[in-house]
């Protein structure tokens, strides 16, 4: 604390000298996110120095990427090529996890509306949009029209409650 003694209220460092550790970002002023080898953690700046979150991976050549917090509870993680939501209310509880049906598909994580109750994503043969706390049944998603369309953007436009989803035809080059 800026009027504090100089002490710091509590670290968020790695145990071991070799481990693997990297700062990602804080987000809104009031969580740390950081990798400590391959495990994903969240501290609460507010908090004692223990993880509010904490994922490891469930496979060992399985790599983690954060994704996005949602509402203070619900944590996105790219693993691999799924994506999976996180309910940290009373724990780290695996909420759900979506997966393309391809496994040679690639999938990402598209966004989450403003008040943050649905998040979209893509792989390369359509977008899910999710209620976040719901079961991973996708309440709708929009099924490309050919082999070469691809969907570059994904976003919500939240002053309109609008999904916009940007549609490419590689072979034609059209928009």
């Amino acid at each position: 604390e800026i009027d504090g003694n100089g002490q710091p209220k509590f670290e968020v460092s790695s145990t071991n000298a070799k481990s693997d550790f990297s700062f990602k970002e804080i987000l809104d002023q009031k969580f740390i996110v950081v990798k400590v080898d391959e495990q994903i953690r969240i501290y609460d700046i507010e908090g004692n120095g223990q993880p509010k979150f904490a994922v490891s991976p469930q496979n060992p050549k399985e790599d983690l990427a954060f994704r996005k917090l949602i509402n203070e509870r619900f944590v996105v993680i790219k693993a691999d090529n799924k994506i999976r939501v996180y309910d940290t209310n009373g724990g780290t509880k695996l909420k759900f996890e979506i997966a393309s049906e391809n496994p040679k598909d690639t999938m990402e994580f598209g966004g989450v509306n403003e008040n943050g109750k649905y998040i979209a994503v893509r792989d390369d043969q359509k977008v899910l949009v999710l209620e976040v706390a719901g079961n991973g049944k996708p309440l709708y998603e929009i099924v490309r029209q050919s082999e070469k369309e691809r969907f570059p953007t994904i976003r919500f436009l939240d002053d309109k409650n609008l999904l916009a989803i940007a549609r490419v035809n590689r072979s034609e080059k059209k928009d």
